[in-house]
């Protein structure tokens, strides 16, 4: 039983559409699992997208998976979409997104492709390359400050 409440909201969750600022979104089919708010990169052809490999480059981000209620939870309690589903990617505007370390307005912003132990999985986003385990993502800023492990505002397609 919960015996202990914030009197404080979470800022919002992965994927989440950040405002009504103008924004784009493309429907896309998914070339593997793809959890919301993570960056991806073009799949196999140009209507799939799939999460970040070693090989991805910069040139193949094509958005950052949005939230979808439409989306039901697996038997272990995830959401996230499946393999060959209809997939929603913002191509440019604001969302939320999970950093992996502190970020501030001026930081550049990177997408993770490659894991890089505990906390890291591909197409989170930082900011900095991690040796070579991440990619610049250019046309791209952070909002606001966000802790390591939070959830806050990128916003691209500059």
């Amino acid at each position: 039983m919960q015996s202990a409440y914030s009197t404080n909201m979470d800022a919002g969750f992965e994927g989440q559409v950040a405002d009504l600022t103008n924004h784009d979104a493309l429907t896309y089919a998914a070339e593997g699992a793809i959890p919301f708010g993570r960056g991806v990169v073009e799949g196999t052809t140009p209507k799939q997208v799939k999460l970040p490999g070693a090989a991805s480059t910069a040139a193949q981000f094509r958005g950052v998976t949005l939230h979808s209620h439409a989306v039901e939870q697996d038997a272990d309690g995830v959401a996230q979409y499946r393999d060959k589903r209809a997939t929603s990617v913002m191509t440019r505007g604001r969302v939320l997104v999970k950093v992996e370390q502190n970020v501030v307005p001026g930081d550049a912003v990177y997408l993770r492709i490659a894991a890089n132990g505990a906390g890291t999985a591909a197409g989170q986003f930082r900011k900095d390359a991690d040796t070579d385990k991440a990619v610049a993502i250019t046309k791209a800023r952070w909002t606001e400050a966000i802790a390591a492990g939070g959830v806050g505002v990128l916003e691209f397609g500059l």
